[in-house]
């Protein structure tokens, strides 16, 4: 599914209009000058008339970060504050990536019949992971 208009502002103010505008510029990398001007009104920090994350409008909003390490930290406090406020226990689920290769000797009667192939890999280069591990966010899609 493919969706092509924006349904969820229909009516909006100038503001509206203008992060509309931005959000659907910053999706296609094709910010004006206009887009980033507004952008930048709009960041929080210990200045006024920055805006402060501590404040009680901010409590459930998506905040847009330039790093994953702060989406990240933002997401964990924000988890918290959900499992605190609905009364719940938060539990941690950690994921261990591990690549395959392409073997033959190790298929299911089923994956045979069908031609497939069961992909077992060795692994990754301690070269390349370490190169990987030190791209920035940036350069990843």
């Amino acid at each position: 599914m493919i969706l092509k208009e924006n349904m969820r502002q229909q009516s909006q103010t100038k503001a509206d209009k203008k992060l509309r505008a931005a959000l659907e510029n910053m999706h296609y990398k094709d910010c004006t000058e206009n887009n980033i001007d507004f952008l930048r009104t709009h960041i929080a920090g210990s200045k006024d008339p920055a805006p402060q994350l501590n404040d009680p409008k901010f409590r459930n909003v998506l905040i847009i970060t330039a790093r994953n390490i702060h989406k990240d930290k933002l997401n964990m406090i924000g988890s918290q504050c959900f499992a605190a406020d609905s009364g719940q226990e938060l539990t941690h689920f950690y994921l261990v990536d591990q690549l395959n290769s392409v073997s033959n000797s190790n298929q299911s009667k089923k994956t045979k019949a069908m031609g497939k192939k069961k992909k077992i890999r060795d692994g990754i280069q301690k070269k390349k992971q370490i190169a990987l591990w030190n791209a920035p966010p940036s350069t990843s899609i």
